[in-house]
């Protein structure tokens, strides 16, 4: 049995649906075969935002599933509009940036422990900031031992005391990044919704630059 995020869901020929699923193994579509019908045992199993456990003997193609435990629905989660474009946003971050060769144990394992947080946006800057490093576009946050004022995203590096360059996030910004880096998950900091905000912003700014992909969801 293999655990996964159905992440969207479409319809497919007259009543069935295609559940494209993250899994530790990667991406994965799953073919839930009368899951359109009023009467099937697969129709709540195959919703969006869904945390499933399946059968999966195979990655490629459709893969036909007739049984489907629910782990977590995460109904708090859907039952506000913030959340959801928060998730929405994760989720496009995944579907976009990572490849068949990226750690997806790690990514999905950060993502389910995210989900199941009721600090889901503090939380979530973390994982932007992980997964940059992940796919080879870490953020280089380590000074040389000079005054630093900023960080230029275009250069990808940080701008020091004296510099031409113009930063593109504010300085106390600029540390709670820092902190949000090398800090764990259980770790919580107080920052206050502005902010959140303002990082949420520097960080798919630095996305869109350097991994050059149009985020929809910001």
């Amino acid at each position: 049995m293999t655990e996964g995020l159905i992440y969207k869901v479409m319809p497919y020929l007259e009543s069935n649906r295609l559940l494209y699923t993250y899994t530790p193994l990667g991406k994965v579509t799953l073919h839930a075969k009368g899951a359109q019908k009023m009467t099937s045992q697969l129709r709540v199993a195959s919703q969006y935002l869904t945390h499933i456990e399946v059968d999966v003997l195979r990655k490629d193609g459709l893969i036909p599933v007739s049984q489907i435990k629910i782990i977590n629905d995460f109904q708090s989660i859907k039952n506000t509009y913030e959340s959801m474009s928060e998730v929405a946003l994760l989720l496009e971050l995944i579907t976009q940036c990572i490849d068949e060769d990226s750690d997806h144990k790690s990514i999905f394992q950060d993502l389910i422990t995210i989900l199941n947080s009721p600090h889901l946006n503090e939380l979530s800057l973390r994982f932007m900031i992980r997964l940059l490093q992940m796919i080879g576009y870490d953020l280089d946050l380590n000074g040389d031992g000079r005054d630093v004022i900023g960080f230029h995203i275009p250069s990808a590096s940080l701008i020091y005391m004296g510099d031409a360059k113009t930063s593109d996030i504010a300085m106390e910004d600029l540390i709670l990044l820092l902190q949000l880096k090398y800090t764990n998950y259980d770790t919580i900091l107080k920052i206050s919704d502005t902010q959140l905000k303002s990082i949420k912003s520097f960080l798919i700014d630095y996305i869109e630059y350097h991994v050059h992909i149009k985020i929809k969801n910001r």
